[in-house]
């Protein structure tokens, strides 16, 4: 989370149960920082996420990340 905050701006905004989210205000745009990043995501939370090439082109890319935790 850290790392992600530091590098993305991504803040927690939502959590309830198992969800996570995070408002992200400098998602990675160039493939390759979406790619690296899609991948850090799924090694988190591969419960309910896209396979990567679907997640490195669409959640990794917006303003919201969604995680499942417990």
């Amino acid at each position: 989370m850290c790392s992600w905050q530091r590098r993305f701006g991504a803040e927690l905004f939502y959590l309830d149960g198992g969800n996570l989210r995070l408002a992200v205000s400098r998602p990675p745009l160039t493939p390759l920082a979406a790619a690296q990043a899609a991948v850090e995501l799924f090694a988190y939370s591969s419960d309910g996420a896209p396979d990567l090439p679907v997640l490195a082109d669409g959640e990794i890319r917006s303003t919201v990340w969604t995680c499942w935790w417990d």
